[in-house]
């Protein structure tokens, strides 16, 4: 099989790096941590928290699943050493979120419970979720859960 010649391609590839202004690009250069702050300790820290996921075959009692969800926000704000979140970000299996059923919203308020009540708390489910920290299996497990704690770097 023969493949066309990617005329715009080449041409790219060719005078990306030797012109002053490139009108064709349609991508994004990756900054360095340098040119996002003048001081990367200025950068938010992050603190993880991770629920274990379960068998696709039976699923454990929703207050089971509701404590694995606090127990992750509950370790997400940890790492952020006793600095408040100014965001959390708690992103769910869909098979979770089944499981849980009309419990769903009891899962929620136990979860906004453990934070200010002034800090936002945003979900969001997804078919599959892994995340990769301390702490955090870096595998996509059915019916698992992960939240993410945004806060302030230390001052100290």
């Amino acid at each position: 099989m023969r493949f066309p010649r990617f005329d715009m391609e080449r041409m790219q590839s060719t005078w990306e790096h030797k012109i002053r202004y490139d009108l064709s690009e349609s991508g994004v250069e990756a900054l360095t941590l340098e040119e996002i702050t003048r001081d990367p300790k200025e950068l938010m820290r992050t603190g993880l928290g991770y629920a274990e996921g379960f068998d696709g075959r039976s699923a454990p009692a929703s207050d089971t699943l509701i404590q694995g969800s606090v127990d992750a926000t509950l370790t997400a704000l940890k790492r952020l050493e006793g600095d408040g979140a100014r965001l959390l970000l708690v992103i769910e299996s869909t098979a979770r979120h089944r499981a849980l059923g009309a419990a769903a919203a009891d899962e929620w308020a136990a979860i906004k419970g453990t934070i200010d009540s002034r800090t936002p708390c945003v979900g969001w489910l997804c078919d599959h979720v892994a995340a990769y920290g301390r702490g955090v299996r870096p595998v996509d497990a059915h019916g698992s859960l992960v939240v993410v704690a945004l806060g302030d770097t230390p001052r100290r």
